[in-house]
């Protein structure tokens, strides 16, 4: 694929099924790049803080991770169809001071109702002021895409993969700097949810593209970002001046340091057609758009499973690390310099300890001074936050024993990844189950240090440990069969639309609880990750579904060309398990 509009044209992968991911990067659980065990364990607690019975009414985002960027306001223009986009309209030296201004979470047809009526106010306004001359000032025409809600049929002709020609799309453009810090890290930018197929260029380059938008599209953008240089944020930060004024061009960004990224989002696509929720139809990024920054040989993904004995008195935490070097570097020699360890913390009942970086672990797992318990005089409640070691059972060395891929290996190498397989065991002295009447969580943290001992990366995530099982005709939680009662749960707000608030979350979980509700259907696509985190703390049962409904092909006479329902058209196959693979992973 070539960076041009042109070609972009010609390729129509919106209207290509086969086609639903570029250069997307793999599905991961939510990542967000901790400088210490301390940073992660102060994350996750001010996040809890956030959500509570008390504070259901006034919750609002916690501070996020100091190693990601969120990307807010952008320039905005709607076209009627994508014939119509400007060529070059992704390159940083575009004139785009025409464009009107959106924020980031939204939809546009929200937006441009919103400024619609600030415009008829406003001419009501002059025309009061000025008589009725003002009324005849001419205004640039605008494109018409209102909301669409619909229940079971399509806004659209059935033609699958096809979409109408007039398919409104969106450009969008964010200017922004990163710190001379991140150079020479791996930076990779993540688009929470788009609706419905997005084209992303960075600095001129083409990016990738991807469909599906209840799930994370992440890039590699690594070769394309610019940083500030050292001298240059120095002298930022004594004068006052703002980055990425536009003068001292450096590498192919707008500014010295400047980064220009490029968005083409278009309504309707072959996605679309496995989207027909009986919901309303709402267009653009309409959750977060990030850039996270993590070094060259960094954690890539975590997966923790949990084993509880059958008399419920102990369990084996098991958990597996990928770890990821970036291809350009040499992965042999870094990930031979490279360990993890990780921890399992139990709940907190007092703030944990003000921002200090623990002292370096040894390389041995078994060894590790830092004493997550230890008093402070500065600190006297501390030890409420008692950490249970996870021991490594495989020291990181790639390429020794254990590198050969078997199954029963502890560190696997593959290419420029390794596997890196740990668990412990909670003794009944130390173990809480996690249930939806209990719901206790243990705070899971993973670090990746070098040779020194430094930690490069420090992940984190809360953990319950539970056993669910089916038996006979009964669903039993840790062994006692439980009556499901149950609602469905449309992502909806009848002013932001699918922009999730997270007062709003918070609301209807607490409401759930309060009615005696214990479990949610995320019907019908997988939901905004604060919501997982938000059911996991206050004990709600989850049924998540994929992002596929196909509803407005029934009754049978409404097929495609072939005849067939995209459920049963083998060519339709590689988009629907892409969307239930990337929903688990």
């Amino acid at each position: 694929m070539g960076s041009s509009v042109a070609e972009v044209l010609r390729g129509r992968w919106w209207e290509d099924q086969a086609m639903f991911g570029y250069k997307r990067e793999r599905a991961h659980v939510p990542l967000h790049s901790h400088a210490s065990v301390d940073d992660a364990l102060r994350f996750w607690y001010q996040r809890d803080r956030a959500a509570t019975f008390e504070a259901a009414d006034a919750a609002t985002w916690a501070p996020g991770a100091g190693a990601d960027v969120q990307l807010g306001s952008w320039r905005f223009r709607l076209f009627p169809r994508p014939e119509e986009v400007p060529e070059g309209f992704f390159s940083p030296g575009f004139n785009d001071s025409e464009w009107s201004t959106h924020s980031v979470p939204s939809h546009w047809q929200l937006q441009l109702q919103q400024q619609k009526q600030h415009k008829q106010q406003q001419h009501q306004a002059a025309e009061t002021k000025a008589g009725a001359a003002a009324a005849g000032a001419s205004e640039e025409e605008e494109v018409e895409d209102p909301p669409i809600y619909t229940n079971i049929q399509y806004p659209f002709p059935i033609q699958p993969p096809f979409v109408p020609t007039d398919n409104p799309t969106a450009c969008y453009r964010r200017r922004f700097s990163l710190p001379a810090s991140w150079s020479g890290q791996h930076i990779t930018l993540c688009f929470e949810g788009v609706d419905s197929a997005i084209h992303v260029w960075l600095n001129g380059n083409y990016v990738g593209y991807s469909q599906d938008s209840r799930l994370p599209a992440e890039f590699n953008v690594t070769p394309f970002c610019v940083t500030r240089g050292k001298e240059r944020e120095e002298k930022n930060r004594v004068t006052g001046e703002e980055p990425g004024d536009g003068r001292g061009l450096r590498g192919k960004g707008g500014g010295e340091g400047e980064n220009v990224l490029a968005v083409m989002i278009v309504r309707w696509s072959d996605g679309s057609y496995l989207e027909d929720q009986d919901h309303w139809w709402l267009s653009g990024m309409h959750r977060d758009v990030t850039l996270l920054c993590r070094p060259q040989v960094h954690i890539a993904d975590l997966e923790v499973k949990t084993d509880v004995a059958d008399d419920m008195q102990s369990a084996i935490v098991k958990l597996e690390v990928l770890l990821e070097g970036w291809p350009r570097c040499d992965i042999q020699s870094l990930l031979d310099s490279c360990h993890v360890e990780a921890y399992l913390f139990d709940a907190w009942r007092s703030p944990p300890p003000p921002p200090q970086h623990p002292p370096s672990p040894s390389s041995s797992s078994s060894s590790v001074p830092m004493s997550p318990t230890s008093r402070s005089p500065k600190d006297p409640e501390r030890d409420d936050l008692e950490a249970l070691k996870i021991p490594a059972v495989a020291a990181f060395q790639p390429g020794g024993e254990g590198s050969g891929g078997r199954e029963d290996d502890k560190v696997v190498v593959i290419g420029n990844t390794m596997r890196v397989r740990m668990e412990a065991k909670v003794d009944k002295d130390k173990l809480l189950l996690w249930s939806p009447d209990q719901p206790h969580l243990y705070t899971l943290v993973v670090s990746l240090s070098d040779a020194s001992g430094k930690p490069q990366q420090v992940e984190a995530g809360r953990v319950g440990v539970r056993r669910v099982e089916v038996r006979g005709r009964e669903l039993l939680v840790n062994g006692r069969a439980v009556e499901v009662k149950g609602v469905n749960r449309h992502e909806h707000h009848p002013q932001t639309g699918k922009v999730n608030i997270e007062e709003c979350m918070v609301k209807d979980v607490v409401e759930m609880k309060r009615h005696n509700v214990n479990a949610v259907r995320c019907s019908h696509y997988p939901n905004h990750p604060r919501w997982y985190e938000l059911t996991d703390l206050f004990g709600l049962l989850v049924i998540d579904e994929a992002n596929i409904e196909t509803h407005g092909f029934d009754p049978d006479n409404h097929l495609n060309r072939k005849g067939r329902q995209p459920a049963e058209d083998p060519e339709w196959a590689a988009a629907m398990g892409a969307r239930v693979i990337r929903m688990c992973e």
